[in-house]
């Protein structure tokens, strides 16, 4: 499915940055490396979709916070992936 019609994106693209990745992939990084929301933004929402679905972007869930307590006992946030203070 194409998600960025101004850069012919396609959702597979997308997912496979995501895989390639060792880093989280963000909304900078798509726009950077394949143009999405570089022109008119129309497929800014569809984007991060994929990238909350596949492990990328805000709201994925960070791998630190499905354990106790986050690291050294301080708890992450779901949805940045920062450290809350203690």
């Amino acid at each position: 499915m194409i998600v960025c019609v101004c850069n012919a994106v396609r959702e597979r693209q997308i997912r496979e940055l995501v895989a390639q990745s060792e880093t989280q992939v963000r909304m900078r990084d798509l726009r950077e490396q394949l143009g999405v929301c570089s022109d008119c933004g129309k497929c800014a929402r569809r984007a991060r979709g994929i990238l909350r679905k596949y492990g990328g972007g805000a709201g994925a869930v960070s791998p630190d916070a499905t354990a106790p307590g986050g690291i050294a006992g301080i708890p992450v946030t779901a949805t940045t992936g920062v450290r809350a203070a203690p």
